[in-house]
Order: C-alpha cells, then structure tokens, then sequence
C-alpha cells in the first residue's frame, strides 16, 4: 500500500506540472471556457449540481462484526483399495466380528442337537479333532480346509484390535508422554502395536515351547519320530494359525498403505513373503516344531526393537542407548545364532535323524519329507536370515552412531522428524521444523514432490491455524501445521491474507 501511495503522488504532481506548462490542453476547458477567452479575461463559473445528502455511515466495531467460523485444512486422505478400508475402521471390522459370533450363539440356541454340525464354529475354533481326550492324553489336530476359516476370523481380529488401540488408548499415551508431531505420533502407535502383539506371541511362543520336545531350541527333536508330528495340541494349532494370521494382516496393511515406507520397504516386502511361504509350507508338510522356533526367534527380538523405539520417541536417550544395547544382544542372539544353528541341523540332521521309510512323498500317510525337501526346508530360512544380515548392517550403524554421541535412532526413518512427509497415496500436508510445508515419498520413502497430493484434494483452507485429517478427525496444533497453514495460504490467493499482513500494508 505505501509504495501504491508513493506512485499515485508522484503522478498527481507531474500532472499538476503540465497544467502550469500547457492550460490550454487540459480537460477543464470545456467547463465554461471558450475558444475566444485570454489568459487575461475572467472565466465565468459554470453552476453544478449539488450532489443529494448521504446519510452517515454506521461504525461498526468489530466486536459486533459476525465472524466467520473457522475453517480447517483437510487433507484427503487415500487408504489403499475400498475393500480393504474395513482395516482402519474399527466399527466395521467388529461387525464382521459380531455377526459371525452371533450366528454361531443362534445356531448353539435354536439346534443344539446339531451343535456338532455348527458351521460357524470353524471360524472360532480350530477344527479336526483326531483323538478326544481320554486317559488324560489331550486332544490332537489335524489340518484340513476349514482352517482358511479360521484364519479369515483371526485376520479380522487383528483388524479390529490394531485400529481400535492405535486410534484410542495408544494416541492419548503417546500425547501424554509429549509426543506432539503427527508422523512421529504415527511410528509411536505403530510400536505401540507392535509391543502389545510382540509381547503377547513372545508368552504364547514360550508356553507352546514347553509342551513339544524341542523345548528351547533342542533341535535333534525337530526330526525324531518326524511322522507323527502332524497330530497338533489344541495349542499348538491355535498359535500356529493366528501367528499365520497375523502376518498375513500386515501384508494386508502394507497393500493398503497404512504405514509410512521406510528406508528399507523392498526388504520388508520380501520378508513378508518368505515369512508367508515358511509358515505355510511348514504347516503342511507337518513342520510346525521348527516354525514354532523360528516364530519366537522372530518376536522376542522385534518386541525388544519396538520398546526401544518407543522410549526414544518418548526423548530418553540414555534409557533408548540402553534398550538398544538390550535388544542388539536379543537380536544377536535369536536372530543370528540360533537361527544359523537351524539350518545346519537342516541340511545335517534332517536326513540323518527322520525314520528312513517317512523319506518319501506320501501326503495320505503323512510322509512329506523326500530327500528334495532339504532344499524346500532349506532355503527359506536361509532367505531370512540374508534379510537378517541386511538389518544387521543398519543396527550397526544405529550403534556407530551411538558410540559417537548421537541417539541410537531408527536410520530407516531419517528425516522423518524435521521433514514431516507425505508417501504414495496416504497423503497428509504437515510441516517442517523450518516451517516450510514438505510434500515427499512414494512407495519406496524417498523425498520430492508427490503427484499423490493435488491441490484439489485440499478441500478447504484453514484461517484459524488448526488442521483436521480425515482419518483422525481430531485438530493438531497450529505449530505443527505451520507449513500447511503457508501451502494453503499460498494456493488460496488475496484472499487467505492475514490481519497482520493487512496491517503491514
């Protein structure tokens, strides 16, 4: 405005100057003038007409002045294919939940001379019972098609329990513990769940263990009396499956995007599928002792990594460098040693120790060992444990990093903190330390400015410093949404200026 001022003054001078050099050429003449008339003679006034009274203008204080309601910067977010958006809806998932469990009550209620035949129970219970319990001997299992039933219930299970703890109790922990930036909030309920599930399989895992001969990795029981491992314990059946589940639940959050991609996304997606074939495979060839092993090899580890992360987004670096001290010896440990003890006695043992006439292909028997099943057995743990050695490299460097005095932070997650980015198709505008807004990912975490955020998808503007998400629905403060405020600011035009910037002008 005060340069505007500068450059209307300065035309109103010279414009006075050319009247005092040439008045014959300025547009007042024709007020009275005529052609004949001198400098000299008088110039008679032309009458005018008055303009009409106006009547006084109210004042308005802006007290007074109704004031628009805040608006909020909503970030539409994409959340995978429609069909899997029952993922991260808790309401949905738990009718699903609901609606099995009741036809199974209706059926025991309204039959209950054919509860045997309930067909709702696969989904709730495991099925094929071999042998009823007598003699104090326990029931065993056998595996057959309705167990995809059971594994169907139990992915919707983690569903439901994954959504409901991480949108409630794990949020307000994560608040109270002063973790206030968006995606740093995001990887705290990530590990949040990962705890709550890690810890639970950790103490399932440890008790199965204790019920099969190759209690804590004595691993020559792995093949003796090999043919009759395909009768399961209740237990044993159960655990198998829902760790099965569970796995199969995170491939499905990782196709539907739920999480932020880290660093080492391709790893993570071939993890999963060695991790689906292992469990697989070995649940019908009647492996499921060696699996049982590497299952607890797997979480303690991962719920020892998890606590770690958690209490260095919490800020306590000198309890995070001990954890991860802690959970560096676990990994070693599980991940490494025992794991490596596996396969060597897979590819010496095996063979050596597995009844002669079991090393055939006979499913109606039971028999699924034959001799090219060394490399069947072999080969995806092998798989895993090169994914181990890879992520050993990365805590290495966590441990380097600590040593020089840094904090043992997550290196996959670097400039996830300063840089609050958006990745593929889950797209959420937040704001850097700097306050300049940054709009970066894709599948793969890299940085740049994503294609998955038009400005279209911003479906309104906020001039009240708060900014909602679709998939929360809950306001963040203004300081972390600097950098949306500025984007929003920018994309909107004159018309999303600030009083303050109104005053300067």
């Amino acid at each position: 405005m005060a340069s505007t001022r500068r450059r209307r003054s300065s035309s109103l001078t010279q414009y006075l100057a050319d009247i005092e050099e040439n008045p014959a050429a300025h547009h007042l003449l024709h007020l009275g003038a005529s052609e004949a008339q001198t400098d000299d003679a008088p110039i008679e006034p032309v009458p005018s007409t008055p303009y009409p009274p106006q009547a006084a203008r109210p004042r308005i204080s802006r007290r007074n002045t109704p004031q628009e309601p805040p608006r909020k910067v909503v970030v539409e977010l994409k959340r995978g294919p429609k069909w899997l958006h029952w993922l991260t809806t808790p309401a949905d998932s738990f009718a699903v939940l609901a609606t099995i469990f009741s036809l199974w009550a209706a059926w025991r209620t309204f039959l209950p001379s054919y509860r045997e035949l309930n067909p709702f129970s696969a989904f709730l219970f495991v099925s094929y019972p071999v042998a009823w319990g007598h003699e104090g001997k326990e029931t065993r299992f056998k595996k057959g098609p309705r167990d995809l039933l059971f594994l169907g219930f139990w992915i919707v299970v983690f569903s439901f329990v994954r959504s409901t703890i991480m949108q409630g109790p794990l949020k307000r922990l994560g608040r109270k513990l002063g973790v206030r930036r968006r995606r740093k909030l995001e990887r705290f309920e990530e590990q949040g769940y990962a705890i709550f599930y890690f810890g639970l399989s950790s103490i399932a895992g440890l008790y199965v263990m204790t019920q099969q001969d190759s209690w804590f990795f004595q691993l020559e029981h792995l093949w003796l009396d090999y043919p009759n491992h395909w009768a399961m314990s209740r237990g044993v059946k159960t655990y198998y499956l829902t760790q099965f589940a569970y796995w199969l639940h995170e491939s499905l959050v990782m196709i539907a995007g739920l999480e932020k991609p880290r660093d080492d996304f391709m790893e993570l997606v071939l993890h999963h599928i060695v991790t689906a074939w292992l469990v697989g495979a070995s649940y019908i060839v009647n492996l499921t002792q060696i699996g049982i092993l590497i299952f607890f090899s797997m979480d303690l580890p991962d719920l020892m990594l998890s606590i770690s992360k958690c209490i260095n987004y919490v800020g306590l670096e000198k309890t995070g460098n001990v954890s991860f001290l802690i959970f560096m010896a676990a990994w070693s440990y599980f991940r490494h040693y025992q794991n490596i003890r596996i396969l060597h006695s897979v590819w010496t043992e095996a063979f050596t120790l597995i009844p002669s006439y079991a090393q055939v292909m006979d499913p109606a028997k039971g028999f699924w060992v034959a001799p090219f099943m060394r490399y069947q057995i072999f080969l995806p743990i092998f798989l895993l444990q090169l994914l181990v050695a890879f992520w050993s490299y990365l805590i290495l460097r966590v441990l380097y990093r600590m040593l020089t005095g840094s904090a043992a932070s997550d290196v996959r997650e670097e400039g996830e903190t300063d840089t609050e980015a958006t990745t593929g198709g889950n797209s959420v505008v937040e704001g850097s330390r700097s306050g300049s807004p940054m709009l970066g990912g894709g599948a793969g975490g890299g940085g740049g400015l994503s294609p998955a955020l038009p400005i279209k998808d911003l479906r309104t503007r906020s001039r009240s410093g708060t900014m909602t998400s679709i998939h929360e629905g809950e306001d963040e403060p203004a300081s972390q949404v600097d950098g949306a405020k500025n984007l929003a600011a920018e994309w909107e035009g004159p018309r999303t200026r600030t009083r303050s910037a109104r005053k300067e002008d």
